[in-house]
């Protein structure tokens, strides 16, 4: 990892540089805790150091926007304050930030076309199984029911299961992995 002014942005934490509100609670060894506040309400950041550049971060927030400074942004206004008048650096900070909005915006565009092709792919299936049961249903039983009542069941019922494939699955799924690297990364160093 880059220093900052001969400091690691593991350092600068203890020195407020994150940002103007978010507050150090507690810095011990390899974990700090972070608490980050404003008008929407706050949010709490656990931060442990696995290796030196390399931190696993577990965030808390009950808020409904959080604006803080990026540690990137902190490392370029602490040049700012120092004096640093190299343009090559602010201009490798910029790049490195425009990297990782495009890599965030392409990660996230990716993973919800992916959950959306599979989605809808078991939502056409379901369709078709549910159209291969009514041609199998005995005439009577077809039309004891309204074609309101079929349509309904078809569409709008299977449609409804949309949010929890597309959304709430792959979400589940990301928390869970997330949980279960943590628990085999304490289980490694104890």
């Amino acid at each position: 990892m880059r220093d900052i002014g001969g400091q690691t942005i593991w350092e600068l934490i203890d020195q407020g540089a994150p940002g103007s509100n978010v507050d150090l609670v507690i810095s011990e060894g390899n974990c700090k805790v972070l608490k980050l506040s404003d008008k929407t309400g706050e949010g709490v950041m656990t931060m442990y150091q696995v290796f030196n550049g390399v931190y696993l971060m577990f965030n808390d927030f009950h808020m409904e926007s959080c604006y803080s400074g990026y540690f990137v942004m902190a490392r370029i206004i602490q040049k700012l304050l120092g004096g640093d008048r190299e343009l090559a650096g602010y201009l490798t900070d910029c790049l490195v930030m425009a990297v990782m909005w495009c890599a965030r915006v392409l990660f996230h565009s990716l993973s919800t076309s992916a959950s959306h092709r599979a989605t809808f792919a078991v939502l056409g299936n379901i369709r078709k199984r549910g159209l291969l049961k009514l041609e199998r249903m005995p005439l009577g039983d077809v039309q004891a029911r309204g074609s309101g009542e079929l349509k309904n069941i078809l569409v709008e019922r299977v449609d409804s299961i949309e949010v929890t494939l597309a959304h709430v699955i792959p979400e589940v799924t990301s928390n869970v992995c997330v949980v279960l690297v943590t628990i085999v990364y304490l289980l490694m160093l104890d």
